[in-house]
């Protein structure tokens, strides 16, 4: 019942920092089998689309897949119209047919060997529209995470004159990623990125009323009623605030 998930990486509860995504787009027409890109093993989360040019089923352009021991998918030729799922080891892979006007091939499992994706262009051969996806491991490398000390400012720790310091956080040399801070976890901390802030006020006790001299004659005394208050530098206003403020 853990309510972990797998994330595009397909590790369950990760934060996605263990894969990178590859993406990219085919339209070269030539006559038969037209490779596309190979997949490694290993790869994950696999989205494929070929978009019919005229938004109808028949473009004479069809997904194609095939391993080291041949075709697996729409081979010699011979086009499955319908749905079906393709086993490779331990992986189901899932293709939408190609009787439809987005031609899929998708996969969430981490395929255990290369898988080599094609394109059949026959017919009148117009332009094939293939859009893919998928996600390949990162080998884990000493020194690859490291603590960005210029992260999002903290708010400041005063009303008035006080400081304020930036977050640091974990990041992924490879491509400066945001990453989960237990990738840090080993690597220590630096000082805080830090700045005088909320110059432009002032802090202090404010008198609002005084009393008359308790007597008309002879030493007497006189009470104050004082409050915290704001003074701003810059347009001379001054703002009741809570006693507390003005205690610390």
């Amino acid at each position: 019942n853990s309510k972990a998930r797998r994330d595009k990486c397909g590790v369950c509860g990760g934060d996605n920092s263990s894969c990178k995504t590859i993406a990219g787009t085919f339209n070269t027409v030539h006559y038969g089998y037209n490779t596309v890109i190979r997949i490694p093993a290993g790869a994950t989360n696999i989205d494929i689309r070929q978009h019919s040019y005229s938004g109808k089923p028949e473009d004479d352009n069809y997904l194609a897949l095939s391993s080291n021991e041949g075709f697996i998918l729409n081979g010699d030729y011979v086009v499955s119209m319908f749905k079906k799922e393709i086993k490779i080891g331990n992986a189901v892979i899932e293709y939408s047919g190609s009787d439809t006007p987005v031609e899929r091939i998708n996969s969430t499992y981490r395929i255990d060997q290369e898988i080599v994706l094609q394109v059949l262009s026959v017919g009148n051969l117009y332009n094939p529209d293939v859009r893919y996806t998928f996600n390949i491991p990162i080998e884990d490398k000493p020194q690859q995470f490291y603590w960005n000390v210029y992260g999002p400012w903290q708010p400041c720790s005063k009303l008035c004159q006080g400081e304020r310091k930036r977050k640091p956080i974990c990041t992924r040399e490879s491509d400066q990623l945001m990453v989960s801070d237990q990738r840090c976890d080993k690597i220590p901390q630096p000082d805080p990125v830090t700045e005088l802030c909320n110059l432009n006020c002032e802090l202090r006790w404010h008198i609002v009323r005084k009393s008359e001299c308790s007597v008309q004659c002879g030493m007497g005394y006189k009470t104050l009623e004082i409050s915290c208050a704001k003074y701003s530098k810059l347009e001379g206003k001054i703002e009741k605030y809570d006693d507390r403020y003005c205690s610390g």
